[in-house]
């Protein structure tokens, strides 16, 4: 098992968020830490959770693996939108 520790950040694909390892007492006490939420590297926060530049048509999901990635931006509905 790998020590909770080793990890800055916490990604949740169901939340599409990341989290830091620094507040996680804070969601533990609301209740509110993710059930799924995986250790990250620096690198992948930075790349997914600080970018300035977003590629075009895309916005951050989770891909296949579930980890962080640019997904395609799903197209507008033909339904009109709700009043």
């Amino acid at each position: 098992m790998v020590d909770e520790t080793t990890y800055n950040y916490y990604w949740s694909k169901t939340t599409c968020s990341f989290y830091p390892y620094e507040l996680k007492y804070l969601y533990d006490n609301a209740g509110s830490w993710p059930t799924d939420a995986v250790g990250v590297s620096d690198d992948v926060f930075k790349e997914f959770g600080l970018a300035t530049t977003i590629p075009d048509g895309k916005w951050r999901g989770a891909g296949t693996d579930g980890m962080p990635a640019w997904v395609d931006v799903p197209t507008p509905s033909e339904e009109p939108a709700a009043s």
